[in-house]
């Protein structure tokens, strides 16, 4: 890195402003910087994940919430600090067996997983590999949002904290079957849906230019 600045110096002073300003760009959108946590109240606190799918997307894509759920509760177990999990699995099967636990009191519920001090509840609205009547050209897009419980807090009932999450694959346009599988879009939706998530709640290295 610094060879890259010294080489920066010596083409600006000897004219080479321009191509100076391109390399800095190209650094600029390579690079990647540092974002603090949105929310930093998982710490030294246990948490479950619930994930709230529309029925109309479990149709097609029937272990999505639990492939969403998996994947935020062992990012956030390796790095929010908190200091207790319910595991995916045995929320999964609470959900299933108790199919209307979104309208339970909220004590009830946390209680009912163990105890725990937060509840991360995600909802997924929409889920698509592609524009609707359009099954040649992919436009992936996964839109939900997330929000937190403290049920250990003063106002158990009201959300801590909540964000909306939306994520588009592929990243350019004209892409078809050819290029991916319906499966491979609908991962890659998953994949960044879920690390969208997870890094509202640790800090986290991003990249300086994110396209989806």
């Amino acid at each position: 890195m610094a060879r890259i600045f010294v080489l920066m110096i010596l083409l600006a002073s000897s004219g080479g402003c321009e191509l100076a300003g391109v390399i800095a760009s190209g650094i600029e959108e390579t690079g990647s910087h540092q974002v603090f946590a949105e929310y930093d109240g998982l710490e030294g606190r246990s948490f479950a994940v619930l994930v709230d799918v529309d029925r109309s997307i479990l149709g097609r894509w029937p272990l999505i919430a639990g492939e969403i759920a998996a994947r935020v509760d062992a990012d956030l177990s390796a790095h929010s600090q908190a200091s207790g999990h319910v595991p995916p699995a045995d929320v999964i099967r609470y959900q299933q067996t108790n199919p209307r636990w979104h309208l339970m009191d909220r004590g009830e519920l946390a209680e009912s997983l163990g105890g725990v001090d937060r509840i991360i509840l995600i909802e997924l609205y929409e889920f698509r590999t592609n524009d609707p009547g359009n099954r040649y050209v992919w436009n992936g897009l996964a839109a939900g949002s997330v929000a937190v419980l403290e049920t250990d807090g003063p106002f158990p009932e009201e959300y801590a904290f909540q964000r909306p999450i939306s994520v588009r694959f592929p990243d350019d346009s004209g892409r078809g079957p050819g290029d991916f599988s319906a499966l491979q879009v609908a991962s890659v939706l998953v994949q960044r849906f879920s690390q969208r998530v997870s890094w509202l709640f640790y800090d986290h290295e991003e990249p300086n230019v994110i396209t989806y």
